[in-house]
């Protein structure tokens, strides 16, 4: 069995933390990956910045992968839009990672 094949990923949720001493609010998105066999999982807090980065570098291997919807000019305040913003992340997780190894 190929495990990459069997590996999962979500982002089921986000959070607004301090960063800079404090100085700064910055929302967070929880990541959790891990293999369907052997119910292992890993759980990561990864900035939009930091998503725009990888399909940044995604898109050099893998240019099929669908695009991520790009940053914002001014921080994103409602929580209606930050969820959105989440639900897309998780959909892109998903689609990625199917077409990365399905190609």
């Amino acid at each position: 069995m190929n495990y990459i094949q069997s590996m999962s990923v979500e982002v089921p949720s986000f959070e607004e933390k301090k960063v800079d001493g404090g100085k700064n609010n910055v929302m967070f998105f929880k990541v959790i990956f891990g293999f369907i066999k052997g119910n292992k999982r890993w759980a990561l807090e990864k900035r939009y910045s930091e998503f725009d980065q990888l399909d940044k570098t995604l898109k050099e291997n893998y240019p099929n992968i669908p695009s991520l919807p790009g940053k914002t000019l001014f921080k994103m305040s409602d929580s209606a839009s930050i969820e959105n913003r989440r639900k897309v992340l998780n959909e892109y997780m998903k689609v990625s990672d199917n077409k990365m190894y399905t190609n």
